[in-house]
């Protein structure tokens, strides 16, 4: 899926393909919706969140079927503030896809604790 993705973006934004071709552990954002929240609600501010545990349920029907989870499920998140998110829709997009390597990060270092 996440090359996928990449090859879609690529075909229209090359240079945001090199952006989020690093991202091993997530796909890289559709952006089209936090942009129109972005325009939408100009004064608020962003929560951004990252999980693991939910990795071995690749449908919500196999999530529902598998409660009481056995494993732990862990949620990072972090608030922008709106003055800290660009007003111009290309630069929104990058600075979704550098919340997005956060993610990534986010990801990975909980995978590699184990």
């Amino acid at each position: 899926a996440r090359d996928r993705a990449v090859h879609r973006i690529a075909a229209a934004d090359p240079e945001r393909a090199d952006r989020v071709r690093s991202l091993r552990h997530v796909v890289p954002a559709r952006p089209g919706g936090v942009l129109a929240l972005l325009a939408g609600l100009p004064d608020r501010d962003v929560v951004v969140m990252a999980h693991t545990g939910l990795e071995p349920y690749p449908t919500f029907r196999s999530l529902t079927k598998a409660v009481p989870l056995q494993e732990p499920v862990l949620v990072s998140a972090w608030r922008v503030p709106r003055a800290d998110i660009p007003d111009d829709v290309a630069a929104q997009t990058e600075w979704l896809d550098r919340q997005w390597a956060r993610v990534d990060a986010a990801v990975a270092s909980r995978f590699a604790e184990g």
